[in-house]
């Protein structure tokens, strides 16, 4: 049987107030404003010295001596190799060891009640998302021009590209998609469906009347991103979850989905927006610049698909590369719009990259509730790392060590498993 770890009955005000700062200053690395905001440099540092000083002094007992810890500085050693001989900065690694510490630490601070709020953030900025986005698509930029006084402008190439805030950004490129608080639909979707698959597959951790609204928000937010990776992530949650033991299913949660694949495919063939929407996320991927022809290397998504090509080629050509080149370097190979675990891959080399993910599908397979589970996990790593520029998403990663930090007995992997109800606050 699977247990929650045992924490105190409640957790304080303080203890709750850090934690929900903790979760949104996660979602922040993933590309959110606000280490804009404060500076990139600053924020990163000021978040490792932070987990530094509550793991290495004030959890010491409790940290050294773990399976993660023992992870931690096996990667951190590796990722010592590329920075030596290649050009891979210092600032990258400790990007990664920063994400992979608070991502350990936010759990930490309170494992009973992490997960709800996570979702609590997710479900807020979503539903924020949703409104400031039709009403923007409506009405145009004009109908939120007062705010832009007030918000951080962003530039690409000299241009202006966006108006940040700490829960929207107002992205001119992407005026017809729903970027969320993030700096594109590809980031935002990756939030969105992490916490669609805790809505479905940790439903036994969250109040039912709680689970419909995160679920209906979470899919409607997903559906205006007109990310193809969200769009094939929504597909493989909800195939995994329809195909997971029945004790799992919620029926009535089953019947609204079906019911809601009928009315999104009425709405899609149907409506001008649906049309717009299939257009966007579908043929602009997939067909050439005519329309005429399939051809994965011209789309929208072509850089991404024709990074695998050239990768392989340049391992083929220099097999040193596998040491880890660093991100400079392979910009000027022009594989800056690489696939984003083709990228890490390359840019970190095989020992650090080996042990990341090594470790991270340990974890997954260690503590999962079913094969179901331990596939969707996967499915979601791998679409995307091979659908957006950048794999090194918290959100992605919290969903990877949730388990294996807050369940206390090991997992029957290919059997149906109970997880004990915790308290929901």
């Amino acid at each position: 049987m699977i247990r929650i770890r045992s924490t105190s009955p409640q957790s304080s005000t303080l203890l709750a107030t850090v934690q929900y700062i903790l979760i949104y200053c996660a979602l922040s690395l993933g590309g959110m404003a606000l280490p804009i905001y404060i500076g990139a440099d600053l924020f990163l540092v000021s978040i490792l010295i932070s987990c530094s000083i509550y793991l290495f002094f004030i959890k010491k007992e409790e940290f050294i001596g773990t399976t993660f810890s023992y992870f931690i500085g096996a990667l951190s050693i590796s990722l010592l190799l590329p920075i030596l001989f290649s050009d891979l900065s210092l600032g990258t690694s400790l990007r990664i060891i920063c994400i992979l510490l608070l991502i350990y630490t936010t759990i930490h601070i309170d494992k009973r009640h992490v997960l709800q709020r996570f979702l609590q953030i997710a479900y807020l900025l979503a539903a924020i998302s949703i409104i400031l986005f039709f009403l923007t698509y409506i009405w145009g930029f004009n109908v939120v021009s007062p705010l832009f006084p007030y918000l951080l402008p962003s530039y690409s190439e000299g241009m202006l590209y966006s108006y940040t805030s700490p829960v929207y950004n107002f992205v001119f490129l992407h005026s017809d998609r729903n970027c969320g608080p993030f700096g594109e639909p590809g980031q935002f979707q990756c939030m969105l469906t992490v916490a669609l698959y805790f809505s479905l597959f940790h439903s036994r951790l969250i109040a039912k009347n709680r689970q419909k609204k995160y679920i209906a928000i979470l899919t409607i937010a997903l559906l205006t991103t007109l990310s193809t990776s969200g769009y094939i992530a929504f597909i493989f949650i909800i195939g995994c979850y329809l195909l997971h033991p029945q004790n799992y299913k919620n029926k009535k949660i089953k019947r609204y989905f079906l019911t809601g694949l009928c009315g999104v495919i009425l709405f899609l063939t149907v409506t001008p927006l649906g049309h717009n929407f299939i257009e966007k996320a579908v043929y602009d991927k997939i067909f050439n610049t005519e329309k005429h022809n399939i051809d994965f290397t011209q789309g929208t998504g072509g850089a991404r698909t024709k990074s695998i090509t050239e990768v392989i080629e340049l391992i083929e050509k220099e097999p040193f590369s596998l040491a880890g080149l660093g991100y400079d370097r392979m910009k000027s190979l022009n594989l800056e719009g690489c696939a984003g675990i083709l990228s890490l891959f390359i840019a970190i080399g095989i020992f650090p990259f080996s042990i990341l993910f090594g470790f991270s599908f340990w974890c997954i397979y260690h503590k999962s509730q079913s094969r179901w589970d331990i596939l969707i996990r996967i499915l979601l790593i791998i679409n995307m790392g091979l659908g957006q520029p950048n794999i090194m998403n918290p959100a992605l990663f919290f969903m990877v060590f949730y388990s294996y930090l807050c369940l206390k007995s090991n997992s029957v992997p290919f059997k149906r498993a109970i997880i004990q109800h915790a308290t929901y606050k």
